[in-house]
């Protein structure tokens, strides 16, 4: 009986000991398959029909930036689609082998090319003299493109860039300011139509041309540009000489409008716009 009762207890005792021992290796190994569990349901929860989503739980932040994305793609398709209609658009810019077949072919000879013959026709024949085909034209031509291309006329160079220069240039100014004073406080303006207070002008510098301030400016233009032995200046005042040849037709025709019976008499006794006309005449021009 001792022996059972003894028997009995260490029993117990090795019962109680292994489950307390083993209890914590289950309680984990149940959290473990539960967290195994539960990470297996979120997985297969979050995408278990591929891109199906479901109506609960969606991120709001995805899907804002998947929307800002696909319009960004569709934005730029749209770009890219208008870039290439443009160029499809634009004429097609043809290649060298192209231009070169629009170049007409030129059969020439050099041995057809009679040296004797040229040097034949420097000399007069026929009993023409010298001077009588128009050599004087020639040297005159000759003479201009050499002093082109050394940029001055030899010996008196210095002395005509000061007349056609400064003094050109001081001209202009004197011939605008006098255009100012004869035409009066009551007609100037720089604009092509009349004022209402405009009075036809005959008399003075305007006896002799229609527009002496513009050809005041155009001269003060030539010489500033001589002077300074700029090409720019120079080109740029002839554009300005076109400009105002358009803008003195307009400004005729606003006079006709305002002076219908006056100005057609006074185009007929000043016949130039920009020159003296009293000097033209002269000259038979």
């Amino acid at each position: 009986m001792k022996t059972s009762c003894s028997n009995l207890v260490l029993l117990s005792f090795v019962v109680h000991s292994a489950t307390a021992f083993l209890a914590p290796a289950s309680q984990s190994s149940m959290v473990q398959t539960s967290q195994q569990s539960s990470s297996f349901t979120s997985v297969h929860m979050k995408s278990p029909f591929g891109n199906l989503k479901f109506p609960f739980g969606e991120d709001e932040e995805a899907k804002k930036a998947a929307e800002e994305a696909a319009a960004k793609a569709a934005a730029e398709a749209a770009a890219e689609e208008a870039r290439q209609a443009r160029l499809a658009a634009l004429p097609k810019v043809p290649s060298v082998d192209e231009l070169l077949s629009k170049v007409p072919a030129v059969d020439f000879d050099i041995s057809d090319f009679d040296i004797d013959s040229v040097v034949e026709n420097l000399t007069p024949s026929n009993g023409a003299s010298f001077g009588e085909r128009g050599e004087a034209y020639f040297a005159a031509q000759a003479a201009l493109v050499l002093c082109i291309f050394i940029g001055t006329v030899p010996f008196v160079g210095e002395s005509l860039n000061f007349v056609f220069g400064p003094i050109t240039a001081l001209g202009g100014l004197a011939l605008a300011a006098l255009s100012v004073v004869d035409l009066g406080s009551d007609s100037l303006s720089p604009f092509p139509a009349a004022t209402e207070s405009s009075t036809l002008k005959n008399t003075g510098i305007y006896a002799e041309m229609r527009h002496p301030m513009y050809s005041g400016l155009m001269m003060t233009m030539l010489g500033l540009s001589i002077a300074t032995d700029s090409a720019s200046r120079l080109l740029l005042t002839i554009v300005l000489g076109v400009l105002l040849e358009v803008k003195s037709e307009k400004e005729e025709a606003f006079l006709l409008e305002t002076f219908p019976d006056e100005y057609p008499a006074y185009k007929e006794q000043v016949t130039n716009k920009f020159f003296p006309t009293t000097i033209t005449n002269e000259l038979g021009l």
